[in-house]
C-alpha cells in the first residue's frame, strides 16, 4: 500500500501508462481476431479460397500478439514496441488487404503490396526482436 502521495501519483501514472498500451494493443488485437474470425468463417462455409485461409492465419497470429505487444509497450514505454505495433498492423493490413482484393475484386491491391506488407511485417518483428535485445542488454 502506498505511504505518501507521490508513491500514490507514482502508481497512477503506472497505470494511466499501461492502460494506453494496452489498450492499443487490445484495440489492434481485437480487430485482427474478427477479421480472422470472418475470413475462417467465409472459408469454411462460403468460399473456398487459399487466400481466405492466409488472411486467416495472419491476421489470427497477430491479434495475439498485439495484445502481448501492447502488454509490454504498456509496462516498458519502449517506442521501439510501438514503433514495431505501427509497422505490424501496416504490414498486416497491407498484406491481407491486397489478397482480400484480390479475391472479391480480382484485381491487386497494386503492384507489390503483398510482399511490401511482408516487408513491412519482417521489419516490425525485426524491431520487436532488437527492443527486446536492448532491454535484455540493459538489464
Amino acid at each position: 500500500m502506498p505511504e505518501s502521495a507521490s508513491e500514490v501519483a507514482s502508481v497512477e501514472r503506472s497505470r494511466a501508462k499501461l492502460g494506453q498500451g494496452l489498450g492499443l494493443g487490445l484495440a489492434l488485437g481485437g480487430l485482427c481476431g474478427v477479421i480472422a474470425i470472418l475470413s475462417s468463417a467465409a472459408s469454411s462455409h462460403m468460399i473456398d479460397n487459399q487466400y481466405l485461409a492466409i488472411i486467416s492465419q495472419i491476421t489470427m497470429m497477430h491479434a495475439a500478439a498485439f495484445v502481448g505487444l501492447g502488454v509490454a509497450h504498456g509496462i516498458t514505454s519502449s517506442k521501439g514496441i510501438a514503433f514495431a505495433m505501427l509497422l505490424l498492423f501496416a504490414g498486416v493490413g497491407l498484406f491481407c488487404g491486397d489478397l482480400a482484393q484480390r479475391l472479391y475484386l480480382g484485381v491487386k491491391l497494386f503492384d507489390f503490396a503483398a510482399p511490401a506488407g511482408g516487408m513491412l511485417m519482417v521489419l516490425g518483428w525485426l524491431s520487436v526482436f532488437l527492443s527486446g535485445l536492448a532491454r535484455m542488454l540493459r538489464g
